[in-house]
C-alpha cells in the first residue's frame, strides 16, 4: 500500500460531507418548477407534457445566470453525494479490513489494551509524544524507524503496540508484531520440519508497511539468528519500510549483540527513544 499517495476513506469522507453540507447552505429553497423563472419572472414552459397522466411532463428552465447557477450547484450536489456513497463504502470495507489485519497482525492477541489512551503521558511524555507522532504521520513515513530502549517495565512495548494500532486502524496498513525470541524460535521449528511456514514467516517480516520486533536482543546471538535479521533488515532498508523495535539492552549493548552490519542499518534509520524509570508493572508493589 502507497501511504504518501492514498487519502484514506474517513478523510474523503469528511471532506466530502462539508463540500455537500456548504453548496446546501449556499443553494435557496425555492420551487423552480414553476411557469414562470423564480428569479427573473421569465416564462417556463412545459416542452413535452405527459398526455393522460399526472406527471406534468419537463419543463424548459430559465437561461438567466441565477437559475443556471442553480442548476449546476444541484447537479454538482448529486455528483458529490454519489462520491459520499462510495468513500462511506470504501470507509466500512477499510474498518472491516484494519480489524482483519489487527487479527492477523500478533498485537491484538497480546496488548489489547494497548493504546495511546491507557498510557499515562506524564511518566515518559517525551516517548509518548514521539510515538504519537510518528503514528499520526505514518502516511508520510519513507522508511523512517524508532528503537525503544531502556528498563524493563518502562511502557517500551506498550507504546510500540499501541503505534501499531493505530496505523492499523488509520491507515488500514500490513503490520507484523514479533516478539523475536518467539519468532526465531517458530522460524528455527519451521526449518526443522522442512515447512514453507519458515519462508511465509520471514516473509511477512520483510514485505509488512511496519514490522514491529519485541524484544530484540533477548535471544543469544549465533550465525543463524544474525544471518536471519540480516536478510529481514537489510530488504526493509533498501525498500524504505519503517521498523520499530523494543530492547531492554542500550545501544551500545546492543552493539555488541548484533551482527555489525545489522546494527548500522539499524541506527541509521531507526530514531532511538531511551526509557529509563521503575517497572511500571511493579508499582502497586513498591513503597
Amino acid at each position: 500500500m502507497d501511504m504518501k499517495t492514498t487519502r484514506a476513506p474517513y478523510q474523503q469522507r469528511v471532506k466530502l460531507e462539508e463540500e455537500i453540507s456548504t453548496i446546501i447552505k449556499s443553494i435557496p429553497e425555492i420551487d423552480i418548477n414553476q411557469p414562470v423563472c423564480p428569479f427573473c419572472n421569465a416564462p417556463q414552459p412545459i416542452i413535452i407534457p405527459n398526455a393522460g397522466t399526472n406527471d406534468h411532463g419537463l419543463r424548459k428552465y430559465c437561461d438567466c445566470m441565477e437559475m443556471q447557477d442553480y442548476l449546476k450547484q444541484n447537479h454538482k450536489l448529486r455528483e458529490l453525494k454519489e462520491q459520499l456513497k462510495i468513500a462511506q463504502q470504501r470507509e466500512d470495507f477499510q474498518r472491516k479490513w484494519a480489524e482483519k489485519m489487527f487479527e492477523e497482525s500478533g498485537v491484538g492477541k497480546r496488548f489489547l489494551t494497548a493504546s495511546f489512551e491507557y498510557f499515562e503521558r506524564q511518566r515518559m511524555p517525551k516517548a509518548y509524544d514521539i510515538a504519537l507522532g510518528f503514528a499520526e504521520s505514518f502516511d508520510k513515513n519513507d522508511g523512517e524507524g524508532l528503537l525503544f530502549t531502556g528498563d524493563v517495565g518502562t511502557g517500551k512495548t506498550h507504546l510500540a503496540a499501541a503505534i501499531a494500532t493505530k496505523i492499523i486502524r488509520k491507515n488500514s496498513a500490513t503490520v507484523e508484531f514479533v516478539s523475536y525470541t518467539e519468532v526465531l524460535t517458530d522460524i528455527k521449528a519451521a526449518f526443522s520440519n522442512h515447512s514453507e511456514e519458515a519462508y511465509l514467516l520471514e516473509e511477512r517480516m520483510r514485505k509488512a508497511d511496519l514490522l514491529v520486533i519485541d524484544d530484540l536482543g533477548k535471544e543469544k546471538p549465533s550465525p543463524f539468528t544474525n544471518e536471519l535479521f540480516y536478510r529481514v533488515v537489510n530488504v526493509r532498508y533498501k525498500d524504505k519500510l519503517p521498523m520499530i523495535i523494543t530492547s531492554n539492552y542500550g545501544v551500545e549493548s546492543l552493539s555488541e549483540r548484533l551482527n555489525y552490519s545489522v546494527f548500522s542499518r539499524l541506527v541509521a534509520i531507526c530514531r532511538v527513544i531511551e526509557m529509563r524509570g521503575i517497572d511500571y508493572r511493579m508499582k502497586d508493589y513498591l513503597c
